[in-house]
């Protein structure tokens, strides 16, 4: 003990005073004293003693005592009959400021902590996230012991049972508390007010788990019928334009009920939610964010200049509430929040990324994946773009609606701040988020059997992410578009990805297939076969863009087992997708999207092919359809040719 010297000035008053120790950055307080560290890391200690002369010298009348403390650049510190303090540098110091020669005195103390706390001695948050508690009284130190050890020198080597991921720790008489993660917080001790809040007043030298009542005023914010986990992520999914639910949404009223189809989430982000609750039931909370979500009305001029910007607003404060009633519910847990938005809801999602970048950036430190698909405000010169659009110059067509200004996002500050938590899947000419002259073309007639349809192509895009299948980066193959998301949504979690997802799909005989692709030569000419035994499905050119797409069904005669969709064109390129043909009957347009740039990652061959010359290899010759009945397979014209080919007999 250093400056020692008595003063006069008193101690006790009812309204603040001034206490005069410095410039200080933290203070401990204790019941007879405290210290304040200073910005130059001094500590200043003022204490009220009735041993003003110091240790061993005999009390005298009470008096105030300021000095300066023998340490200096402090982690935490307590105040009681001995200071205590964890050191920057490592280790922990003690130190009398009374002549309390006849009190037990802490030794043994640990080299590493973090935080401690005074609990008739000294308990130690530890770096390695464990607590030890060098107290000579068994029950405070809750290794499970009893016995009262006041000369043992070995006690800094007792730790708490059961703490072992703890991040802060707190004291109260004779009993104490360390939270951890998931919130879990175990306290151990005197119990006899029910202080360690296990419903019991039976004290504890072992800790327990404190028993919380998890309700809170931020409930409402969720789904009513499903119970709020914090210790799981949040999945929180934002339905696109038209999709149910539609109906007025009260502002007080921020996610649909759980029971509700695809929990309010609609079709497209459901399924990738589903395709996740497959790999991992029930390890997420799903919060789908009621907002009006307003149907496209493309003739309707009050659509383009207000309506649909004024639901993309009041979907942005929606989701900034459910995401505050995480943040504010699960506080100290932290759990880890996946946003997935389609169409109209990647639009919110991208707005409300923006607006928190720019307003409050440490909100999004728990965000761990945002997933949309068909995003209106796709960028092209941002990472995180997927799909066989990948990064083609034509952006979201939200973004270059001039009327739509108000809906307009550039999330490049987010990305940049957040690289790789963004994934945007687009497929080549979907309408939305990449609108390619080919996406405006309609074609008519599937085939009379399945009946006589008018079909947009980039439409049929755009709706069609939840059954889709598209180049994925997480297995290098073209699997379903939701098996995909829910790949790459696991994986921003440290979750393993899922092995059930099929990088091959089944068809049955007639359904129909529409085959996009980009990267290709622009005015090139092409073909599309089946095989095993080539049938001729249909014809394409390449248009100014580099897209092509072509549309056929399976044909009635394909065989049950294992087939290939080759695509040849006349400058060289070819690729083959591997399907399975099982059963009759599925009507539903299957999408395929299909990238140049990605068929050499995924090559499009089935893995196990141990015969690469036969004829459903893309090694055949481009055009050579053999001498099959499918090569009189009408091709129509126009630079789709026929909408749908054969559909054989």
């Amino acid at each position: 003990m250093s400056g020692g010297s008595p003063e006069s000035i008193g101690w006790f008053s009812s309204t603040a005073v001034e206490i005069g120790l410095g410039d200080g950055i933290y203070a401990a307080v204790g019941i007879n004293g405290l210290c304040v560290e200073a910005r130059d890391g001094d500590v200043q200690c003022r204490i009220w003693t009735i041993y003003p002369d110091g240790p061993k010298m005999p009390p005298g009348n009470p008096r105030v005592m300021t000095y300066t403390a023998p340490v200096k650049n402090i982690r935490s510190m307590y105040v009681d009959n001995w200071v205590c303090a964890a050191l920057n540098s490592s280790g922990v110091q003690c130190w009398s400021d009374t002549n309390s020669a006849e009190r037990w005195v802490p030794t043994a103390l640990p080299a590493e902590a973090v935080a401690l706390i005074n609990l008739g001695g000294p308990c130690v948050l530890l770096e390695s996230d464990q607590v030890t508690c060098i107290i000579p009284f068994g029950r405070q130190r809750g290794d499970g012991t009893t016995d009262v050890r006041y000369d043992d020198p070995t006690l800094d080597t007792t730790r708490v049972l059961g703490v072992t991921d703890a991040y802060a720790i707190a004291g109260g008489i004779d009993f104490a508390c360390a939270a951890m993660p998931n919130m879990v917080t175990k306290c151990w001790g005197d119990n006899a007010h029910g202080q360690l809040g296990d419903g019991t007043t039976e004290s504890r030298n072992a800790p327990v788990d404190v028993q919380f009542d998890m309700s809170s005023e931020w409930d409402s914010y969720f789904p009513a019928d499903e119970a709020i986990d914090c210790r799981k992520p949040f999945f929180v999914g934002v339905r696109g334009s038209g999709e149910l639910p539609q109906g007025e949404v009260g502002s007080s009223t921020y996610s649909y009920p759980y029971a509700y189809p695809d929990h309010g989430m609609g079709p497209k982000v459901g399924s990738v939610f589903h395709s996740l609750d497959r790999d991992y039931p029930g390890a997420m909370n799903v919060v789908g964010v009621a907002y009006p979500g307003v149907p496209v009305d493309l003739m309707d001029p009050e659509y383009h200049f207000s309506g649909y910007a004024e639901s993309v607003i009041a979907g942005v404060d929606k989701i900034d509430g459910v995401y505050r009633a995480i943040e504010m519910k699960c506080a100290g847990a932290d759990p880890a929040v996946v946003l997935a938005g389609y169409s109209q809801g990647a639009n919110v999602i991208n707005k409300w990324l923006a607006r928190t970048q720019n307003d409050a950036p440490q909100r999004l430190a728990n965000l761990a994946s945002v997933y949309l698909v068909g995003n209106p405000n796709r960028q092209t010169d941002v990472p995180g773009n997927i799909g066989s659009a990948g990064d083609e110059p034509l952006g979201g067509s939200v973004n270059g609606n001039a009327a739509m200004s108000v809906a307009h996002v550039d999330i490049t500050d987010f990305v940049n701040a957040h690289p790789a938590v963004l994934q945007s899947e687009c497929l080549s000419s979907d309408i939305v988020c990449n609108p390619t002259p080919m996406s405006l073309y309609t074609g008519a007639v599937l085939d009379e059997s399945l009946g006589i349809k008018v079909v947009n192509l980039g439409t049929l895009f755009h709706t069609s992410y939840d059954s889709a299948i598209d180049y994925c980066p997480v297995t290098r193959s073209r699997i379903a578009v939701r098996d995909c998301g829910a790949m790459l949504i696991e994986r921003s979690l440290g979750w393993s990805t899922s092995s059930g997802a099929d990088t091959g799909w089944s068809v049955s005989r007639g359904r129909p297939i529409v085959l996009t692709m980009t990267g290709l030569e622009p005015g090139v000419a092409g073909t599309a076969r089946l095989a095993s035994t080539p049938v001729h499905v249909g014809d394409f050119i390449v248009g100014d863009e580099g897209d092509a797409q072509v549309a056929f069904a399976i044909p009635q005669d394909v065989a049950d087992g294992t087939h290939h969709i080759l695509i040849d064109t006349e400058d060289g390129y070819s690729a083959s997708i591997k399907l399975t043909v099982a059963g009759d009957g599925e009507t539903a347009p299957l999408v395929i999207g299909l990238s140049t740039d990605q068929t050499a990652d995924s090559g499009g061959e089935d893995p196990g092919d141990e015969n690469p010359d036969d004829p459903g290899d893309p090694g055949d010759t481009p055009g050579d359809d053999g001498d099959d009945a499918g090569d009189d397979s009408p091709a129509g014209g126009g630079s789709l040719g026929s909408l749908f080919g054969s559909v054989g007999s």
